[in-house]
């Protein structure tokens, strides 16, 4: 199934976000989604949506 046929109720779920702004790479590992899902103390669930933060700003510049 393509992004065109998706069903409606996995655009409707609870969702998380997850902050990546303190990581020193421009990809998050999975020990950092390990270590950020634990640092604010939340277990996923199915279909649960995720958002991220990532370490680098609106265009690619660097947050500092």
């Amino acid at each position: 199934m393509d992004h065109r046929r998706s069903a409606l109720e996995w655009c409707l779920q609870p969702g998380v976000k997850l902050d990546f702004r303190h990581c020193r790479m421009d990809v998050a590992t999975a020990k950092d989604v390990e270590n950020e899902l634990k640092r604010i103390g939340h277990t996923l669930s199915p279909l649960e949506i995720v958002w991220s933060i990532p370490r680098r700003g609106q265009y690619g510049r660097q947050i500092t």
